[in-house]
């Protein structure tokens, strides 16, 4: 039997409870879609320290012009997988990157192991000379003329890093509104964004001011266990739920649309997936346990 440890200790460093699981394992184009609506069509990365290898990637997400930037947390790096198939690394200065968010042509990164988040141009240069401050950001969400929103693990909150109107929400609890170690946003049409509010193990809704709507606790049937990744594309929300392995599709009321599990797992102390980020018809998921980006579409 296996033990079984939710991804989101990654992000936190917390020992967790365990559980077994006796799931075999299966060969990425093996993996077929529980129900229709997600298929994998490529698998990036591999264990290694070369440009294109990965080692223990926590975020990523996809810029306006198609690039996929990774946080390469194990190698302590930032790699940019261009869509002609070119790879950059940016290798300088990291100690625990975690997750990426690409924003009105700027690319945030959270470093957790620096208490930081550092603003990058397109090419990889600084945006500026000093990085901003904040204690233990887990994960970033990009708004349209808002600015990006960040995850404090920690502290249980999200906060605006510049635009208006300034945001700070949450706080630790388990009511509606509060957080329990929250480690990703996603920004929803109309200025409104949710939070994979993740040892809650639900989604938190907030309106475009910060006030809190209401919490999605996941399908009745097979509710959220640790969803750790969320992103939004064209109406849908797509989660990464590290807890039960799977990315499932939601309407932007909370509506089950697909759902794809993750049965490949070299790893047996971390599950995966940890991640996702949507665009266009495809849907790029981080899969730490095994060192490598999945990449799905979307039918």
């Amino acid at each position: 039997m296996r033990r079984f440890v939710p991804a989101a200790a990654l992000l936190a460093g917390l020992a967790l409870s365990t559980c077994d699981d006796d799931e075999g394992p299966a060969a990425p184009d093996e993996e077929p879609s529980v129900w229709p609506g997600y298929r994998v069509i490529d698998v990036l990365g591999e264990t290694g320290e070369q440009p294109g290898q990965l080692r223990t990637p926590l975020g990523l997400d996809v810029d306006g012009e198609g690039r996929l930037w990774v946080a390469d947390t194990g190698n302590r790096r930032v790699q940019v997988f261009e869509p002609g198939g070119e790879v950059r690394v940016l290798a300088e200065g990291w100690v625990r990157p975690v997750d990426v968010a690409a924003s009105d042509g700027r690319v945030w990164v959270a470093d957790l192991g620096a208490d930081a988040l550092r603003c990058l141009t397109a090419d990889g240069s600084p945006c500026a000379r000093e990085p901003v401050r904040m204690p233990a950001p887990a994960g970033l969400g990009a708004r349209e003329r808002g600015g990006p929103l960040a995850a404090q693990l920690y502290g249980h909150r999200v906060v605006s890093l510049h635009g208006a109107p300034q945001l700070s929400v949450g706080g630790e609890g388990s009511r509606t509104g509060q957080l329990y170690h929250p480690t990703d946003v996603a920004a929803l049409p109309g200025g409104g964004f949710l939070v994979a509010d993740a040892y809650n193990h639900r989604l938190a809704r907030y309106d475009a001011r910060g006030r809190a709507e209401d919490a999605w606790p996941g399908p009745p049937e097979a509710p959220f266990r640790v969803p750790t990744g969320v992103d939004v594309e064209e109406g849908v929300v797509h989660v990464a739920d590290a807890g039960a392995r799977k990315v499932i599709a939601l309407s932007t009321r909370g509506e089950v649309l697909a759902e794809w599990r993750l049965d490949n797992d070299r790893e047996p102390r971390i599950r995966s997936p940890v991640r996702v980020a949507a665009h266009e018809d495809r849907v790029y998921v981080a899969d730490p346990a095994n060192d490598r980006v999945i990449v799905l579409a979307r039918e």
